[in-house]
C-alpha cells in the first residue's frame, strides 16, 4: 500500500505541474509515461518482493495495491487543495485557529483509534496465524 501509493501520489503531482503548463504539454509525454510506468513498477515489485519472501498472501497484496491506489487518488483529488490553502495560511501569517485544528484531528484520531481497536475485537477470535509464518519473519 505505501510504496505504490507514495509513488503514485508522487507521480500525480509531478504529472499535474506539467498539465498546468499547456506549452509543454506535448513535449514532456514520453517523459510523464515513464515515470508512470516506473511509479507503477516499483509499487508492483515491492509487493512482489513481499509474496516472494512469503510475508504476505496474493490477496493481501492486491488489497494493499488497490487501497494504495484508493489511497493516492483521495490524497491527490480530495485533500492537496484544502492541505495547501491551510499550509499558505500558515506560511504567510494569516490568522488560522489552530485550537479548531487541534480538536478536528485530535476527533479524527480518535475515530480511527476506535475504529481499529472495534475491528481488532470483532476480528480477532476468527484470526488464526499460521505458524510458518511466524517462523519465516
Amino acid at each position: 500500500m505505501s510504496s505504490l501509493g507514495t509513488a503514485l501520489i508522487i507521480w500525480l503531482d509531478y504529472n499535474e505541474h506539467f498539465i498546468l503548463q499547456e506549452n509543454i504539454f506535448f513535449r514532456h509525454r514520453l517523459a510523464r509515461l515513464f515515470l508512470l510506468g516506473l511509479a507503477v513498477t516499483f509499487g508492483l515489485t515491492v509487493g512482489y518482493s513481499r509474496l516472494f519472501l512469503g510475508v504476505h498472501s496474493i490477496d493481501q497484496i492486491i488489497f494493499g495495491w488497490s487501497l494504495g491506489i484508493w489511497l493516492a487518488i483521495s490524497c491527490h483529488f480530495v485533500m492537496k487543495k484544502p492541505l495547501n490553502r491551510h499550509s499558505e495560511d500558515l506560511c504567510k501569517n494569516n490568522p488560522v485557529d489552530i485550537r479548531q485544528s487541534i480538536f478536528l484531528t485530535t476527533i479524527f484520531f480518535v475515530l480511527c483509534l476506535g475504529a481499529e481497536i472495534t475491528t481488532y475485537w470483532v476480528v480477532n477470535p476468527t484470526i488464526v496465524n499460521d505458524p510458518e509464518w511466524r517462523v519465516q519473519i
